[in-house]
């Protein structure tokens, strides 16, 4: 395991992997939303959002956007455009984007540069993630389910991706 101020790292089969928490050392404080406790630290999820963005010509699509565990630089999210909203437990493809602003898992509106409008109609904590090149494995507690996903690139040129859905939880279980 590797420990920083703000991360947690271990060493597993496919590389490494994330513990998808931020670390603030927790003297006795109590248990939030969005908040776990581990290891003796208070742990900050890192999180997620689907936004739905219509175009100016009137098509849409989902963005897909994933707090980045290694963000070094600034911080960025991994993005993915999907036809399907991944947030409905299904199976889907999406096509790789750049890296968005962090600002994004919060903004609803116009998109600079005559780019069309978001709306954000889901969001939710990454309980857990491990990325590699070509592969993404990461559990989401959406609003009202657990889902754990398995994602890989199905061509590497254009950066199109798979993604299996299991639902793990609902509401409904409890």
């Amino acid at each position: 395991m590797f420990c920083s101020p703000h991360r947690a790292w271990f060493r597993g089969l496919g590389g490494w992997s994330f513990c998808a928490h931020s670390m603030v050392a927790s003297l006795g404080s109590s248990h939030q939303p969005g908040t776990a406790s581990w290891f003796g630290y208070h742990c900050f999820m890192h999180r997620t959002a689907v936004l739905l963005h219509t175009l100016p010509s009137g098509e849409s699509h989902f963005d897909w956007l994933i707090d980045q565990p290694a963000a070094e630089y600034e911080h960025r999210l991994l993005s993915w455009r999907c036809a399907q909203n991944p947030a409905g437990g299904l199976d889907f493809r999406g096509e790789l984007l750049p890296d968005h602003r962090a600002v994004y898992l919060d903004f609803e509106g116009s998109i600079s540069g005559n780019r069309g409008y978001v709306q954000r109609i889901a969001s939710g904590f990454v309980q857990s993630i491990m990325q590699g090149p070509n592969t993404l494995d990461l559990t989401i507690q959406w609003a009202n389910s657990l889902v754990h996903y398995t994602g890989h690139r199905e061509d590497q040129d254009r950066n199109q991706w798979g993604f299996a859905a299991t639902i793990i939880k609902t509401m409904l279980d409890e």
